[in-house]
């Protein structure tokens, strides 16, 4: 059979079309995410980096203020010189601690820390005995001995910091360099969008670049660390702005793809073209489904979600997830039962609309990993906050994977994509969202046997609920 005579009918060049977007949007977008979050990592790298340098200057020049006071008491006899020295022995072991602190991540800079803890004790034992010598009396010899030990000291400690310096602002031009590179690949990406979505569809999609302005000539060392981690943090937030203002233009087309795919499935099609229409329904809604996960995220990350705080019924909404759940748990043949304890209030404020995106996104969750037996819905309230639970009999969570599972991509293992399918951020969105709304999230899970997903949000009782309780506690 030739190539000329094989037919291909407008349903299955849709179909290849739609998913050969599926693909390429997917992976587009998929890239972007990896490299915000690689730009993130730099932006810690960078502000821990410019932490640690300024924490060492800051000790080494405690040490010259106490330098400067001890030697001006031991050469004047003036007890007004020991101001500096004095002021500088309490900043010094504070400004220790903290050095301790911040390179306790890194074990490089960590033992550097301790190296210039030692010389600092040092330091201050030979100060403090230096000036004693003077105050009792002792002879000039030695005070001068006193004196030279203390130079010593003070050099070591000299040669040991300035390397130090050096290093961090080398890292700092290696950090500003990798940022720079991961901003160019992802000012790449729509572009490349824009073009796959213009041979399929037609549609030219404005490009948008952000330029970012290196500062290259570093004229002080602390104006370079400024600069720098500048830059990353600006690099951060474009990046999820850039996602997150995007929402219209990628929705848009994806709305038309799903009504197209829809309409097709309602012809009348011989067997093989409803296949082939349905197959592409199914796609354009799981495409729908990812990138409105990776839209939530960028916004989430971005800063772009704003609450919204209105009277709401905790039934209604809990009625609402359970009815829109309702035909995936059929397909399974799995059955869900809620309740709400007559605890908590008729009538509350707050978000309703994010609150039933976390319950949905628990209640997805727990009929995708159920294969057989019940889904319960619990919500109960303890007169500070209102607390919803998820609990299923499906496959559960080993104990080693449980405090990974509200990170961002991360699913309970490798296989568990491909079986289940999923992007691994709703239960990401869902932790940000809940956190927003001031809330805790958290899982209690035993592997083979089940899990259970709550959340609890702040209590906050209508004008109306409370005018209620008002009027009953009155008449009591």
């Amino acid at each position: 059979m030739k190539l000329a005579d094989i037919k291909i009918t407008p349903e299955k060049r849709l179909f290849a079309g739609f998913s050969i977007l599926f693909a390429v949007t997917l992976l587009i977008y998929v890239a972007a995410y990896l490299t915000v979050e690689n730009l993130v990592l730099v932006e810690r790298h960078v502000t821990n980096t410019y932490r640690y340098r300024s924490g060492v200057q800051k000790i080494f020049s405690l040490l010259k203020d106490a330098e400067t006071g001890a030697r001006g008491f031991v050469l004047s006899g003036k007890a007004a010189y020991l101001t500096p020295y004095n002021d500088a022995f309490d900043e010094i072991p504070p400004a220790v601690q903290q050095l301790r602190q911040i390179a306790s991540g890194d074990p490089a800079r960590f033992s550097s820390a301790q190296e210039i803890e030692g010389f600092t004790d040092l330091e201050l034992r030979q100060l403090k005995a230096l000036i004693e010598l003077k105050a009792n009396g002792a002879s000039q010899n030695e005070i001068d001995e006193s004196l030279e030990n203390q130079r010593t000291t003070m050099d070591q400690l000299r040669h040991l910091v300035a390397p130090i310096d050096q290093s961090t602002l080398t890292i700092l031009r290696d950090y500003l360099k990798q940022a720079e590179a991961q901003n160019m690949f992802a000012q790449s990406l729509l572009p490349t969008l824009g073009i796959s979505v213009l041979a399929l569809f037609l549609v030219v999609f404005r490009q948008v670049h952000a330029q970012l302005q290196a500062q290259k000539m570093l004229q002080k060392s602390e104006q370079e660390l400024t600069i720098a981690r500048d830059k990353a943090l600006d690099a951060s937030r474009l990046k999820s702005e850039f996602v997150a203002n995007i929402s219209h233009e990628i929705r848009t087309p994806l709305g038309g793809i799903l009504g197209m795919a829809e309409l097709l499935t309602l012809k009348s099609l011989e067997s093989e073209s409803f296949e082939i229409s349905n197959h592409l329904f199914e796609s354009a809604k799981h495409l729908l489904t990812v990138v409105n996960d990776l839209l939530d995220f960028s916004k989430l990350e971005a800063g772009a979600v704003e609450l919204e705080s209105i009277e709401f019924s905790v039934r209604d909404t809990v009625n609402e997830a359970v009815r829109a759940v309702n035909a995936e748990a059929d397909k399974k043949g799995l059955l869900i039962a809620h309740k709400v304890s007559n605890a908590v209030p008729d009538s509350l404020e707050g978000d309703a609309t994010r609150i039933k995106q976390v319950l949905l996104n628990l209640l997805h969750n727990a009929i995708k990993f159920t294969k057989a037996g019940l889904v319960t819905i619990d919500v109960d309230s303890d007169g500070v906050a209102v607390k919803f639970s998820v609990t299923d009999t499906g496959i559960g969570v080993a104990p080693s994977i449980q405090q990974n599972l509200f990170q961002p991509f991360v699913q309970a293992d490798g296989s568990t994509t491909r079986v289940y399918g999923g992007t691994g951020l709703g239960l990401s969105i869902s932790k940000n969202l809940v956190q927003l709304m001031k809330g805790e999230i958290g899982v209690t899970s035993v592997e083979g046997s089940g899990s259970t997903f709550w959340f609890s949000i702040p209590l906050v009782v209508s004008e109306a609920q409370a005018d209620e309780r008002a009027k009953i506690s009155q008449s009591l």
